[in-house]
């Protein structure tokens, strides 16, 4: 009998481009831990643009700290709530680059 697979559809991953600063994003679900290319464990969540579209983040430490303070540690506690989008210049890897900060609306 022949093998067959199936292939999971993929959430694309959200693109600078696709949003605004000052956009309001809301947390699909409660996210998933994954190793990122150094081996630090790293915080990937789908969210809901304003177009209605579903991109799946990596939430970046300063993102989490801001949502911890407004709606702690649980990540299931944050399913369904709205993020502002803030687009900032951060050094990472000794070069300025534009990233995404997510703020509790």
């Amino acid at each position: 009998m022949p093998k067959i697979v199936i292939q999971a559809r993929r959430t694309p991953f959200l693109k600078l481009e696709e949003v605004n600063d000052g956009d309001i994003i809301i947390i699909n679900e409660e996210g998933r831990l994954v190793d990122d290319k150094w081996g630090h464990n790293r915080l990937q969540m789908e969210v809901m643009l304003p177009n209605e579209e579903v991109r799946v983040i990596t939430i970046n430490q300063t993102s989490q700290k801001n949502i911890n303070t407004r709606y702690g540690h649980d990540t299931i506690d944050w399913v369904g709530k709205q993020m502002i989008i803030r687009k900032e210049k951060m050094l990472i890897g000794g070069q300025n680059k534009l990233v995404l900060i997510l703020e509790p609306k």
